[in-house]
């Protein structure tokens, strides 16, 4: 079962105001494609006091290496992507970045969503909910542009949240992306 944030993507979304809530527990996030998928486990928490905590406890890449041409190769490799997958589900609450297949160049998005095939029959196969996180709200959240580039919502998330430098220090492109979809799903919006 998916949920979606789709009517935050909607014309009008604003990027939040400074004072960030989060809902409190651990979500493992996906930036998902079957060339390259970064991966992110983070924990939203708070300290006795009410201070918000955001723990990064795990950060990788995924590189499977899959032949990827033509559309028979690229299905067989969302099927062995999969069984790549079940190795890491370790949380219950699992979220993966929703890029619609749209406009004249399909070859990004249907990689992207036959990688988000692969993470919801890993899913489907422990009984895990996924949920998934329109592309642009990330960028909206934390670089205020919903057409944001890789490295302006690394720098965004930096701006807001400072202290997650050293946990991402060796972190690439597609990490920090997974880290913006985690942020974003796990924003409280009231």
């Amino acid at each position: 079962m998916t949920r979606s944030l789709s009517s935050f993507a909607e014309e009008g979304y604003k990027a939040p105001e400074r004072a960030f809530k989060f809902s409190i527990g651990a979500v493992q996030a996906w930036d998902q494609a079957l060339a390259t998928t970064g991966m992110v486990e983070v924990i939203f928490g708070q300290t006795q006091s009410g201070r918000q905590v955001i723990r990064v406890t795990r950060a990788i890449t995924l590189v499977p290496g899959l032949p990827l041409g033509g559309y028979p190769a690229m299905l067989k490799a969302a099927v062995e992507y999969e069984k790549l997958i079940q190795k890491y589900l370790w949380f219950q609450d699992v979220v993966y970045e929703d890029v619609p297949a749209m406009g004249f160049r399909l070859y990004r998005p249907e990689s992207s969503l036959l990688a988000a095939l692969a993470i919801e029959m890993a899913c489907d196969k422990r009984h895990i909910e996924v949920s998934t996180v329109p592309a642009q709200v990330p960028k909206t959240d934390w670089a205020a542009n919903p057409k944001a580039t890789k490295v302006q919502l690394k720098n965004g998330i930096l701006e807001k949240f400072p202290y997650l430098e050293e946990p991402m220090k060796r972190a690439d492109e597609h990490q920090w992306d997974a880290l913006g979809v985690a942020l974003s799903h796990a924003l409280v919006r009231e």
